[in-house]
C-alpha cells in the first residue's frame, strides 16, 4: 500500500525564522488529512511528530536550530526519514521494528524523555472544507450558551480518540451547521513531572485552519477559570455577545 507522507516543512528559511521568533507550534497535512506532521517548542528544543490517521505516529526532539540552509537541508533530511520509519510502522504494525538508530535528525537530534509527548490533537477531517478540531468520542455536556448567530456547548470530561487527552471543551456552532467554527480546549500537559513547576493543562485554540497554543498553566484544568477564558477568547475571535 502507498502511504502518501509529509517529507518536508518549512517553504524556505523566511517561514522557520516565523517559526522560530512567533510561534509555539506548526503544522503540516497532507491534502486528504491522513497525515499530519508537527513541530512544537518543549523546553528549549522542538518536538517533531508524524501521525497516520489512524493514531501511528513517531517522533523525537530536535534541537532548536540556527536559521541557515545546510542546518535547514538537515531538518528536511530528517522528516524525510521520519516518513521512512512511520512506513514501516504502517507496514509492520509493530513499533520494534521500526529503527531507533541513527538519530532521524542526525547532529541536530537530541536526547530525550522515555515516553514522547503526543501530537497536541488529533484531525478531525473534511473533504470539502479542510479544517480540523479535536475528536471527540465522549464528553459531558456542562451547559449550552446562545451568542445570536452561534450556539455554543462546553463539555468536560472529555475523550478523544487516537492519543490526544483534553479535560474541557468550549465549541462554537453557526446556527445550521454541524461542524464547529472555533475551539478552545483545555489540553493536558503530559510532559508534566511532579515538581517541575510546568502547568498542567495547554489552552489552546482551534479557529478550523490553524492550532495555537497559548500556554500552559493549571488553571486551565480548573473548569470554572476554563470556562470564563475560553468564552472571553471566542467572543473577541468571532465577535459576538455569550448569553
Amino acid at each position: 500500500m502507498k502511504y502518501e507522507m509529509i517529507e518536508s516543512f518549512f517553504d524556505d528559511l523566511s517561514d522557520y525564522m516565523r517559526f522560530f521568533l512567533k510561534l509555539k507550534e506548526a503544522r503540516r497535512a497532507t491534502p486528504d488529512f491522513s497525515c499530519v506532521a508537527t513541530l512544537r517548542k518543549e523546553d528549549g528544543n522542538y518536538l517533531y511528530t508524524l501521525e497516520w490517521k489512524d493514531g501511528h505516529w513517531v517522533g523525537e526532539y530536535v534541537r532548536a536550530f540556527r536559521a541557515n540552509e545546510k542546518n535547514l537541508r538537515l531538518f528536511h533530511s530528517g522528516c524525510a526519514e521520519m516518513a521512512k520509519r512511520l512506513r514501516i510502522y504502517l507496514e509492520t504494525d509493530d513499533i520494534d521494528q521500526v529503527p531507533k538508530t541513527p538519530p532521524v535528525f542526525g547532529v541536530l537530534s537530541c536526547e530525550s524523555p522515555e515516553d514522547l509527548a503526543p501530537p497536541p490533537a488529533d484531525i478531525v477531517r473534511s473533504g470539502s472544507t479542510e479544517k480540523y478540531f479535536p475528536s471527540v468520542k465522549y464528553a459531558k455536556l456542562v451547559r449550552r450558551f446562545d451568542a445570536g448567530a452561534y450556539s455554543l456547548v462546553l463539555l468536560t470530561d472529555v475523550k478523544c480518540s487516537g492519543i490526544i487527552k483534553l479535560s474541557h471543551l468550549l465549541a462554537a456552532f453557526k446556527n445550521g451547521k454541524g461542524e464547529p467554527s472555533y475551539v478552545i480546549a483545555a489540553e493536558v500537559n503530559n510532559l508534566r513531572f511532579p515538581g517541575d513547576g510546568a502547568g498542567s493543562h495547554f489552552l489552546c485554540c482551534y479557529p478550523g485552519s490553524d492550532h495555537e497554543n497559548l500556554g500552559c498553566s493549571d488553571d486551565w484544568g480548573n473548569l470554572s477559570i476554563f470556562e470564563k477564558e475560553a468564552c472571553r477568547i471566542i467572543s473577541r475571535e468571532l465577535h459576538i455577545q455569550i448569553n
